[in-house]
């Protein structure tokens, strides 16, 4: 997703049913811990759907990637955005 220089945005679904196991929700694109729930994750989508969620949390990730830039690898941002419902 990062590979084309666009934004990754990534849409999930939690469950209503709390559990009482804390867990963490890793970036797909960069592997860092972006949030923790106690929900279970029931749709994990690629893009942002604005038009089935009513009020949804929006989380951007700040990990680091490394992307190449003229043939030379940096580090940036990893910028993805997650919208949770």
């Amino acid at each position: 997703m990062a590979i084309s220089g666009e934004q990754p945005k990534i849409s999930i679904w939690l469950d209503n049913n709390r559990s009482n196991e804390l867990k963490k929700f890793h970036c797909p694109v960069c592997g860092k811990v972006v949030f923790e729930y106690y929900n279970d994750a029931k749709i994990i989508m690629p893009g942002e759907d604005k038009t089935i969620m009513k009020s949804p949390i929006v989380i951007q990730c700040h990990g680091a990637i490394q992307v190449y830039k003229n043939g030379y690898p940096i580090t940036t941002r990893c910028k993805a955005k997650y919208w949770i419902e």
